[in-house]
């Protein structure tokens, strides 16, 4: 018996989230359970008199976010054809969930470098999905840009291809959650067994992470890698050394401190929910990149 690979959808459509989720145009709130996270953390700040400058979301307008017809909080990308530009991606820090637009390291390093930087960033996001992504916007034929600033996530977080055709993101805590069907049962046990072996989550991160770079070399497209400490340390990622694309580590720890006491004890400036990182941090994360391009100028 011959068995065959019948796809449920084409590779260039597979990360289209307004075609899976309806995710485009402007809205207030990510989702109703961030406006509930939001409530919940507004009382907090009043209660505490936090200043607006520390906290500047006492008022979230009505497009807080807006997204392109394709679900990315980005330019048009009908609108780049004849103009030069970056892509940066990554999961929710990159796409700037909890914080305006203006507010993410993409519009700042955009600043920074003078350039047009397309936000690629979802949350949720694994390194699977910056692979396919990245393939997915190389094999639509779109023009390519001429640097990638990736925010690799922790190596750990997955994602998979649901029945419907839609990516599904898991994470070590996360479970699908909708009606499940045969097919969802399937990927949530995949995922646990994935979890139970290192070799099996880091060789596998090690094929995404190789795919990217030499996809990109080989069409002469520049690539910054690098990884959040707050995720997993620099000393974990050792089995990547033998490529020769060493990414570039990125800490928190030294200049961005705050008000919000967290159960670990760490200060931080928060995002509108309280739970994903604010302003500051995405201007330590500018910083830290630039540093590290100057260095490789030098």
């Amino acid at each position: 018996m011959s068995l065959q690979f019948k796809p449920t959808h084409k590779y260039n459509e597979l990360f289209d989230f307004a075609k899976f989720y309806g995710e485009f145009g402007n809205r207030q709130f990510d989702g109703t359970y961030s406006k509930k996270k939001y409530e919940e953390f507004l009382k907090i700040a009043t209660v505490n008199n936090i200043s607006e400058k520390d906290w500047p979301y006492y008022h979230i307008e009505k497009d807080f976010y807006s997204y392109n017809a394709m679900g990315y909080r980005t330019y048009e990308f009908s609108d780049l054809e004849n103009q030069t530009f970056d892509i940066a991606i990554g999961c929710s820090f990159t796409e700037g969930i909890g914080i305006r637009l203006s507010e993410t390291w993409v519009s700042h390093l955009e600043k920074k470098l003078d350039t047009k930087i397309v936000n690629l960033g979802k949350g949720g996001a694994s390194a699977k999905y910056i692979k396919h992504t990245l393939f997915a916007w190389v094999m639509s034929n779109k023009k390519l840009p001429k640097r990638i600033f990736i925010l690799w996530t922790e190596p750990t977080r997955k994602t998979y291809v649901r029945a419907s055709g839609g990516p599904q993101h898991l994470n070590h805590s996360w479970s699908i959650n909708n009606i499940l069907d045969e097919h969802d049962i399937i990927i949530n046990e995949v995922y646990k067994k994935t979890l139970s072996s290192n070799v099996m989550w880091s060789n596998d991160f090690v094929e995404d992470y190789c795919s990217v770079n030499i996809l990109m070399k080989s069409l002469n497209v520049e690539v910054h890698n690098f990884l959040i400490d707050s995720m997993w340390h620099y000393e974990e990622v050792d089995f990547l050394n033998y490529t020769g694309i060493v990414p570039h580590n990125i800490n928190f720890n030294k200049d961005v401190i705050g008000w919000y006491k967290t159960t670990g004890g760490v200060l931080i400036y928060p995002a509108y929910d309280g739970m994903h990182l604010g302003e500051r941090h995405h201007i330590s994360v500018v910083n830290q990149i630039c540093k590290v391009m100057n260095n490789e100028k030098d």
